[in-house]
């Protein structure tokens, strides 16, 4: 019986002139419009609002029930993508890699794209065959332009002249780190702009201040605490301080999912340079 079901589905897509592939289109561009908008939310105020979320996912879950009814979809990787997405997003949230929103669009993806279209093979190819693991596997790749660009900023101010590392008490390796994570600004444009956190906190040593890195700073982190502590000591400012650019995670998992048709890259390129060795 269940087998007849199938095939009067199939015969009636055929009929219509609809192909499967239609519905995955509708539903890939309705993702990708909420995450651009999500983006943009995040990157100009810092904070995707609730209903965005309130809004979408009751949407992209009846694009996915449609696909599912006409068998675009299988239960197995339904279940599959969401129970990961939810671990994914839920694990990397509480060990403050990934910030509320973030985590939200993570498990978003992992319910509304269970599996590619019918028929469609990732030009890169895909091992895991889980679409929400590639998405954030991607942005991984994406988001270390950032450290890049800022070593490559950072070597050409020192060799300007510009002392980086002043007033900073840090070990070698520390300032390896920092060197590619880390620009030296003024307190007063730290104040202002939503573009950079601090990465450096005056300590209390003894009798004396210094100022220790912070190498690390949770998504959720309350950046204005630490910005009201500085502001404290802005004395020892006076020459700038070390901040840490900083995109919102979701920009570079919004381009995680447009480059999803090419699969998974993170895994392309490490084969790549396994074969290439």
């Amino acid at each position: 019986m269940g087998q007849i079901q199938i095939h009067n589905k199939q015969k009636l897509i055929k009929n219509s002139g609809v192909a499967p592939l239609d519905f995955t289109f509708l539903r890939y561009s309705f993702i990708l419009l909420v995450l651009l908008y999500a983006s943009f939310c995040d990157f100009r105020e810092r904070e995707v609002p609730n209903k965005v979320w309130y809004i979408a996912v009751p949407i992209g879950m009846l694009l996915v029930f449609t696909d599912f009814f006409w068998k675009i979809i299988n239960l197995q990787s339904l279940i599959i993508s969401i129970v990961f997405s939810i671990i994914l997003g839920v694990s990397m949230f509480y060990i403050g890699f990934l910030g509320g929103a973030d985590a939200k669009a993570i498990i978003f993806i992992g319910f509304t794209i269970p599996s590619y279209p019918i028929g469609f093979s990732p030009l890169l190819g895909d091992i895991f065959a889980i679409p929400v693991l590639t998405v954030f596997l991607n942005s991984l790749i994406i988001s270390l332009s950032v450290p890049l660009w800022v070593f490559l900023t950072n070597l050409i101010e020192i060799l300007g002249g510009k002392h980086l590392f002043n007033g900073v008490e840090a070990s070698l390796l520390g300032k390896i780190v920092l060197f590619f994570t880390a620009k030296r600004i003024s307190l007063e444009k730290l104040r202002k702009s939503l573009a950079y956190f601090p990465a450096e906190k005056p300590v209390k040593k003894g009798d004396s201040l210094i100022r220790e890195p912070i190498y690390f700073i949770k998504a959720e982190e309350d950046v204005t605490k630490i910005i009201n502590v500085l502001n404290e000591k802005q004395d020892i400012y006076v020459d700038g301080l070390l901040a840490s650019p900083t995109i919102p995670l979701i920009i570079f998992i919004t381009i995680g999912l447009v480059l999803l048709p090419c699969g998974n890259v993170f895994f392309w390129l490490i084969s790549s340079v396994l074969n290439f060795s």
